[in-house]
């Protein structure tokens, strides 16, 4: 179980930012550079709008790798805080 919640952060990250909406069939020949602003997932049409010179590829994925290690660091305090055996 321990293993299953340290996979499903990543993965979760992963989706919330690869969720998107295209307008053609997905596929390994679509190219990720030319697609429109709709097609974007969410969380990068948000962070794109607020400084789209800042927010490229690059520093989303950076700020996926942050955002995991903040959960991960938050999941292990959170665990040695509440202790295993009730009183």
């Amino acid at each position: 179980m321990g293993f299953i919640t340290y996979f499903a952060i990543p993965c979760n990250l992963l989706v919330l930012l690869m969720c998107r909406y295209p307008s053609v069939a997905v596929g390994f020949n679509q190219d990720l550079d030319d697609l429109k602003d709709e097609e974007k997932s969410v969380l990068v049409q948000y962070l794109e709008k607020r400084d789209p010179s800042y927010w490229n590829r690059a520093n989303i994925i950076t700020f996926a790798i942050g955002i995991e290690h903040l959960v991960i660091a938050l999941k292990t305090v959170i665990a040695l805080i509440i202790p295993d055996v009730p009183h």
